[in-house]
């Protein structure tokens, strides 16, 4: 009797999960996630509802990996983007690029990703996420170069940046513009309370 080698079975089952995923996120994009049909998705992806259920019991999942993708894409762009700045020009230069990155993306799922986020908020730790990881540690640095007051421990201030520019991205109920210049706004009130 001859068996799949690991290799191929592992190579095969990441293959599938790929097409599930396009499948469900066309689904999103197209009805909603509330909406979503897992048979739709099946059949979009050419699979079976339990092969569907056997990658993504919950439709949340769909969502959740959709987030995880993005946030290993996001990692390299997000140091390209960064540069060498410190101190205050770090913490804008994080926001431009958070707003930017939301705004470049298709308007359904970022919201359907948003509202899954304040339905199941994510950790805000570095261990977790190695963004927030990143970030801490150059806020750290700052912190060593005087760029800005050791008042909070880095893992604490990032958390509170990233929660301050999350909320006006998540909050659509202004302009991008709008939400853009009073995410900067907060952040400069932030950033005079770790002024040096």
């Amino acid at each position: 009797m001859e068996t799949t080698p690991p290799i191929h079975r592992d190579r095969q089952r990441r293959a599938t999960r790929s097409l599930i995923l396009e499948a469900a996120l066309a689904e999103i994009q197209a009805v909603g996630l509330a909406q979503a049909r897992i048979e739709r998705i099946a059949r979009r992806a050419g699979v079976t509802r339990p092969t569907v259920y056997a990658h993504f019991p919950r439709r949340e999942d769909f969502l959740r990996a959709l987030v995880a993708d993005s946030e290993d894409a996001l990692l390299p762009a997000l140091r390209r983007r960064l540069g060498n700045a410190g101190g205050a020009a770090l913490i804008h230069r994080l926001a431009d690029a958070l707003f930017d990155l939301a705004e470049s993306g298709d308007p359904v799922l970022r919201r359907e990703c948003f509202a899954w986020m304040l339905r199941e908020p994510p950790a805000l730790d570095g261990s977790a996420n190695p963004l927030l990881g990143d970030l801490a540690d150059r806020l750290g640095e700052a912190q060593a170069r005087g760029e800005i007051a050791s008042t909070l421990a880095p893992t604490q201030l990032t958390r509170l940046i990233v929660t301050g520019i999350v909320g006006f991205l998540v909050f659509e109920n202004e302009s991008a513009a709008a939400r853009r210049g009073a995410a900067h706004q907060m952040l400069d009130l932030l950033i005079e309370g770790a002024a040096v």
